[in-house]
């Protein structure tokens, strides 16, 4: 399977996966000490 990344205010076509869609990551960073947290969090909540 090919990946392509592309910008979605110039690119019609594809599957959007940003915080807004379903793949999104729900938990907001507020700060780079919860990094760790919020990524293990996101982990759990894929199901990993």
């Amino acid at each position: 399977m090919t990946i392509t990344v592309a910008n979605l205010r110039t690119t019609r076509a594809g599957i959007r996966c940003d915080r807004a869609s379903a793949l999104g990551n729900p938990f907001e960073l507020r700060n780079e000490a919860e990094r760790t947290t919020v990524v293990e969090a996101f982990r759990r909540y894929l199901g990993e």
